[in-house]
């Protein structure tokens, strides 16, 4: 079966109007065919690329917009979804080329109308796993006997990995939380 599409010269593609279109998912692409912008339904939504590949993921992919930087690997998002039947939140994110997150604006609404709204801001600090662990339990307010007890190491060690993080991270202060609470996108 042959399909025929007629195709208006740019100029008056770039006159015509239309009161309405429904797709599922529109690529907007660079001349050389790398993305630019792909905006999408939860179930067309793209993946992502990183380093040129396609990001493996395994939570649902909501519906939103992805950005791509001019290598062609994805370097933000505008996505909305729902939380869990406790209301919905939206977030704007910009990564790294590696697809890491760098900076958010979140805002995460209940059904009842209470909201609350996060800026936050993700900094690689070149840090080993276990050190991360332990910084992220500090963010959530555990002391070092605590987080010593739930990782299973000594409290020396919990006090090694809170001064390497903080002499690598040449910060003079110790980690501040955020103020995000919902479900991570």
């Amino acid at each position: 079966m042959l399909f025929v599409a007629r195709v208006a010269p740019p100029s008056a593609a770039r006159n015509q109007k239309s009161g309405e279109i429904d797709v599922e998912r529109i690529n907007v692409m660079e001349r050389d065919a790398r993305f630019g912008v792909v905006i999408s339904n939860e179930a067309r939504r793209h993946p992502g690329i990183a380093n040129g590949k396609a990001i493996k993921r395994t939570r649902p992919r909501l519906p939103g917009m992805l950005f791509f930087e001019p290598a062609g690997d994805k370097m933000g998002r505008l996505i909305f979804g729902g939380n869990g039947g406790k209301g919905h939140f939206g977030s704007l994110t910009f990564d790294t080329g590696q697809g890491d997150q760098t900076i958010g604006c979140r805002h995460l609404e209940s059904d009842d109308g209470a909201y609350s709204t996060a800026l936050e801001m993700w900094q690689r600090l070149g840090l080993a796993r276990p050190e991360l662990e332990v910084l992220g339990l500090v963010v959530e307010g555990l002391i070092n006997r605590e987080i010593a007890g739930r990782l299973f190491v000594s409290e020396n060690t919990v006090k090694t990995h809170v001064a390497h993080a903080l002499g690598n991270s040449g910060r003079g202060g110790a980690p501040r939380p955020s103020t995000r609470r919902g479900p991570p996108c």
